[in-house]
């Protein structure tokens, strides 16, 4: 079994996923939690908060945020 052991340097930041509509191939019925973020460059989409190790490099969380209504 391999385990990762996070090291000393965590970052936690926001990621956006884009949402490109009615249009894009990935589309099933919508994104639920759309959100838009002006200084974004793509500004509407899903938010997330990230959480990596960044000596590996690995995303060790993904919380997804509730929409802004």
């Amino acid at each position: 079994m391999n385990v990762i052991t996070p090291g000393q340097h965590i970052t936690v930041d926001e990621c956006m996923s884009a949402w490109k509509g009615g249009e894009s191939p990935h589309r099933v019925e919508g994104m639920p939690p759309k959100t838009k973020i002006a200084r974004k460059p793509e500004g509407v989409g899903a938010e997330m908060k990230a959480l990596c190790d960044g000596s590996s490099g690995i995303l060790l969380r993904l919380d997804i945020m509730e929409d802004s209504k």
